[in-house]
């Protein structure tokens, strides 16, 4: 009894099994996700390197016109509440 070959080469065609093909598939898949998962990985370690928080904190504070917002007083009726703690009527006569 002779067994049958799982691959027949026919000069430089290679016929194979559907179950080599299809193990073939998957081992060019995991293969690739492999490698696309060190990229993404390389990738993101240069990124984590090159971050520095306290650059981004001193940034924020260097913004001209980031706390200008805190000058303008909340209106609740007619009166204006200021952050310092001012309540101004905007009803009653205001002296210049």
């Amino acid at each position: 009894m002779s067994k049958k070959p799982k691959a027949v080469m026919i000069g430089r065609i290679i016929i194979r099994t559907p179950e080599e093909q299809a193990a073939e598939n998957s081992r060019l898949l995991k293969g690739e996700f492999a490698r696309q998962s060190a990229m993404q990985k390389a990738q993101l370690k240069k990124l984590s390197r090159n971050y520095d928080p306290s650059s981004d904190v001193a940034a924020a504070a260097a913004r001209p016109g980031a706390d200008n917002a805190l000058s303008i007083p909340s209106r609740y009726g007619d009166r204006l509440h200021y952050r310092d703690g001012r309540v101004v009527d905007i009803t009653s006569p205001q002296e210049i």
